[in-house]
């Protein structure tokens, strides 16, 4: 991919960010209880520790790749150095996340109703999964950004066939239903079946689907042995959904190879000060992860979320230099795979080293080193900016208290971007009925490009996100009161 160049004033813009103040302008103090850690957040320290993440070593932190392991390593080594406690497994920082990804021999594999069988090639592809699923068939077919089911709880176990535009799919609740209903088999109906040259993605070990897409033509065939109308392979032209039950069964008999990877969630624990609340915790989160290499070249990934890592260990040394401690304990998660699918903290909500039903919130740093620059908006403009995501779904109480902390901070909330509100890790936590807030600088040229590289962050703009994290974490560990839940998540 080619290197895009910096017009020459935001060139100039970036060498001026480290005469940039602190706290912005109008910023309050900080009260004596919690103002040695928060003096001792450092935009050196940060610039530090961001060229080596983002350096050439880690070689993008692919997740499952030796430069992933090597910052996950590196990251461990900081918080031993600041005295924090592992909270990983067996005494360790790391939680092993368990991923594994199939190349399906297509031949050998094969889509069954009754005595009719198809083979795997020539308009039919098998799906990253390996094993038998067998399920009465339910086709649905929809066009729309509003799809929903009435009834997802009656898709458990059965063959779901699709014939919804894929992009519909993937925006509407749709998706998320038929995923938690758990069917059988996922069988999506596409314009062309494309056979994968090499090995599938990686997926979460304990969430591996069986499915394949169909093209139109062994679509109808299944369609009609069925007994539903071979017309309806075809996606509809009108918005809306449709589902069309079918008592007979489908079988998927899946052969393929398989790979399997582990790869680790980075933890560390300051214990809280009060016997009683001290079980309780209050989570700050950020994801490790980048894409890697692609072929030989590098995605250092300084802002995605190199930046957010980044605030993240300034926060957990400032939590550990402040000499008083919160009332409950904060715990620093570092997650993988969240390039991939939020797979780090899936596996952690899944798999929790501290229980849900005692975890207060979660506050998540993810691309928080860039002023946003899409659209007519230049970064010279966003200089004090930061997206404020999905703090008033779950608990008013909590995006009451980030408002009043951000007084000794400074930002300049917007609240333009929930379209993001499911794309970090944060939105697993959520999913569990656990208060978040997202802080998000926003969107620039060179998200996802082998040019979000360090020479371009604004690192007062990590530092500030690190010392406001500091104090809504620390306020919400301290407080009598548990932060506030508001009910049944808002979507």
């Amino acid at each position: 991919m080619k290197s895009r160049f910096i017009r020459p004033a935001v060139a100039a813009f970036f060498l001026l960010l480290p005469l940039l103040p602190a706290q912005y302008a109008g910023s309050s103090p900080v009260d004596e209880a919690r103002k040695q850690g928060f003096d001792d957040i450092d935009e050196q320290a940060c610039k530090g520790w961001l060229e080596v993440l983002a350096g050439p070593a880690m070689e993008g932190r692919g997740t499952g790749t030796k430069g992933y392991l090597k910052a996950a390593k590196w990251i461990a080594a900081r918080l031993k150095a600041f005295g924090l406690e592992p909270a990983g497994e067996q005494g360790s920082y790391f939680q092993w996340v368990r991923l594994v990804r199939f190349l399906p021999n297509q031949q050998a594999s094969k889509l069954s109703v009754g005595g009719w069988s198809r083979k795997g090639g020539d308009g039919v592809v098998f799906e990253s999964c390996e094993g038998k699923a067998e399920g009465e068939a339910v086709l649905i077919r929809g066009r729309g950004r509003d799809l929903s089911l009435q009834d997802p709880e009656s898709l458990r176990g059965k063959v779901v066939i699709l014939s919804v535009p894929l992009r519909d799919y993937f925006r509407s609740p749709l998706r998320k239903q038929i995923r938690e209903a758990a069917p059988a088999a996922i069988l999506r109906i596409v314009a062309r079946a494309a056979q994968r040259r090499g090995m599938g993605r990686y997926q979460l070990a304990s969430a591996v689907q069986m499915g394949a897409k169909l093209e139109d033509g062994p679509a109808r065939k299944l369609l009609k042995k069925l007994g539903l109308p071979a017309k309806l392979a075809a996606h509809p032209k009108n918005a809306g959904l449709e589902v069309h039950p079918s008592k007979k069964s489908v079988r998927l008999t899946v052969k393929a190879k398989k790979e399997e990877i582990k790869s680790p969630n980075v933890l560390a624990r300051l214990e809280g000060s009060d016997p009683e609340l001290r079980d309780e915790v209050v989570i700050c989160g950020a994801h490790l992860d980048h894409l890697g290499k692609r072929g030989t070249t590098i995605y250092p990934g300084a802002d995605d979320d190199g930046s957010g890592s980044t605030a993240l260990l300034a926060l957990a040394r400032a939590m550990k230099t402040n000499a008083k401690r919160p009332r409950r304990s904060i715990v620093f998660l570092w997650v993988c795979g969240e390039e991939m699918g939020l797979y780090g903290s899936k596996w952690y909500v899944e798999n929790p080293l501290f229980p849900i039903a005692k975890t207060v919130c979660e506050l998540q740093m993810d691309m928080v080193g860039r002023n946003e620059e899409k659209g007519n908006e230049r970064p010279e403009d966003n200089i004090q900016t930061i997206h404020l995501v999905g703090s008033k779904k779950l608990s008013m109480d909590l995006h009451q208290l980030v408002l009043e902390e951000n007084h000794h901070v400074g930002f300049e909330f917007e609240y333009d971007e929930e379209d993001v509100w499911n794309r970090s890790d944060h939105y697993n936590f959520a999913e569990k009925g656990i208060p978040i807030i997202f802080l998000f600088s926003g969107f620039h040229p060179d998200y996802h490009r082998p040019t979000d590289t360090v020479d371009k962050i604004n690192f007062t703009k990590i530092a500030n996100t690190a010392r406001l994290m500091y104090l809504v974490a620390w306020r919400a560990a301290n407080r009598i009161e548990r932060i506030r839940h508001d009910g049944e998540l808002s979507k």
